[in-house]
């Protein structure tokens, strides 16, 4: 009976079972003359061919030297050499090594470049934090500071304080008969002129107009002329009632009111600077349809604030101021302003009002205390006292 024997090739699929992973490990263990293992598969005529141990092979039989294997492509290390000699298999181990080597030193160096980097970049955003840490110090310094500047007693004083008789006398002028197109008030700096009908608006129950609120608002900003030139409060800057209208009216539009803030226009209104970024405060009244609110760019703090006495909320006014002191500031100054971290805060813990037509004397009211760092100490029973003291101040022409 004849026995088949199985080529090379019907050895190979007959035992091509395992995965490639398998047999790459299998011809690495071939290649540097390793134990046998269960991995162990014959080789293919190609795998044969370029086998680098058939050279080794025939070099070693060529030199008659001995060198028992344990199968196809199999050796083991040779001992017979020389003390102190490399076997050839140890010699085939440090050439792989070296090119291992080779290939893992590159990476390694740029891993090692990658991490001083990192170190560098994270030195650098910690120095970064701890500058802003010591900016933050300072400015929050510089703020006590001014707080103790103020005086704070005055705010209570001034809500308390009975109109004189002149001032009593000019109220009772104002409010009392006579025809309704005289003159009774005149700002010569803003050409501003209040009649005896615009007076008829502060009468109880009343909502005020713009014309007694802009002549209030040009006094504020004399008034603040004055304390600066003392060192009292904040720098502040006052627009008229029509800036918010203009600003926003129609959609955002900073050429709309690009003109009302030029240093002659500054100059005009009483101010000592040339750019808006120069002052500490910005204070926007704005009439909403039927209802007037407070909006103030606070630069000092980097915040933006808004009061309602109705305690209502608004975010387009927040956009639309942030969007124009950011355009006023590259525009006027060439400064890149980003106001996108500053806090937008809705004043809760104010003064509200428990009628429907005193939100206008809430407005400039606020308007007032904002402008000198004092606390709101006034309430709804107070309105009828501010109404009258609003007339005094318009007739005399100033405020204190």
């Amino acid at each position: 009976m004849v026995v088949h024997e199985p080529s090379s090739d019907e050895a190979w699929r007959q035992n091509a079972t395992h995965t490639p992973l398998q047999h790459l490990r299998a011809r690495f263990q071939r290649y540097v003359g390793g134990a046998r293992t269960s991995l162990e598969t014959p080789r293919t005529p190609f795998e044969a061919r370029f086998d680098p141990t058939s050279a080794w092979k025939a070099r070693m039989r060529a030199q008659s030297v001995s060198t028992p294997f344990l199968g196809a492509g199999r050796m083991e290390p040779n001992t017979t050499g020389k003390q102190g000699r490399k076997t050839a298999t140890e010699r085939r181990i440090d050439a792989l090594v070296a090119k291992f080597s080779r290939i893992v030193a590159p990476n390694a160096r740029t891993l090692e470049s990658m991490r001083k980097k990192d170190i560098v970049a994270l030195e650098a955003k910690e120095e970064e934090l701890r500058k802003q840490r010591e900016t933050e110090k300072k400015k929050k310094a510089k703020l006590e500071t001014d707080k103790r500047k103020v005086e704070v007693a005055p705010a209570e004083e001034w809500t308390k304080r009975s109109l004189n008789e002149s001032e009593t006398a000019l109220v009772q002028r104002a409010l009392g008969g006579g025809p309704p197109g005289e003159v009774l008030a005149a700002h010569q700096k803003t050409n501003l002129e209040v009649t005896r009908g615009d007076f008829e608006c502060m009468k109880p129950g009343q909502w005020l107009n713009d014309e007694v609120i802009n002549f209030y608002i040009a006094l504020l900003q004399e008034r603040d002329t004055r304390r600066k030139a003392q060192d009292k409060g904040p720098k502040c800057f006052f627009f008229n009632t029509f800036f918010y209208h203009k600003l926003g009216s129609n959609g955002y539009s900073y050429k709309g009111v690009a003109r009302w803030t030029t240093p002659k226009r500054l100059l005009q209104k009483g101010a000592d600077y040339q750019c808006l970024l120069e002052c500490d405060k910005i204070v926007v009244p704005i009439h909403l349809p039927a209802h007037w609110t407070l909006a103030v760019i606070n630069l000092r703090d980097q915040q933006f604030e808004y009061y309602d006495s109705m305690g209502g909320v608004d975010s387009e006014v927040f956009e639309l101021l942030s969007r124009f002191i950011e355009d006023e500031a590259k525009e006027k100054s060439g400064v890149e302003l980003d106001t996108r971290e500053w806090r937008r805060l809705f004043a809760r813990d104010i003064p509200h009002q428990k009628n429907g037509s005193d939100c206008g004397v809430f407005a400039i009211t606020y308007g007032d205390f904002c402008s000198k760092d004092v606390p709101f100490r006034f309430s709804q029973e107070d309105m009828p006292f501010f109404r009258r003291r609003i007339v005094a101040d318009v007739m005399r022409g100033a405020v204190d």
